[in-house]
């Protein structure tokens, strides 16, 4: 409105807002990874890596030592969707 109110509390809006998201979750994923690709944020990803990489290396271990049914699956559907890549790889 003119006066920077709404005619609706706050609960209704975030739960309107909450349900609008729910219905419309591939409209929100595709922009999110436009958004992820734009150059500046690539930049800043690769240089948060770059910075933190002790940091990530940590959490990634524990992860998988937590996780290791999980982390068993990512990998076999990760060498079921690059066989022949991971072959050249070893073979090299």
């Amino acid at each position: 409105m003119a006066d920077g109110h709404l005619n609706h509390c706050k609960l209704c809006v975030r739960s309107r807002v909450q349900k609008y998201r729910r219905e419309h979750l591939e409209l929100y994923a595709q922009y999110e990874k436009a958004r992820a690709s734009l150059p500046h944020r690539v930049e800043a990803l690769r240089r948060y890596r770059e910075e933190h990489k002790e940091e990530i290396s940590e959490y990634k271990k524990k992860w998988a030592s937590d996780n290791e049914e999980k982390a068993a699956a990512s990998k076999l559907a990760y060498y079921e969707r690059n066989r022949e890549e991971v072959i050249a790889r070893s073979k090299k």
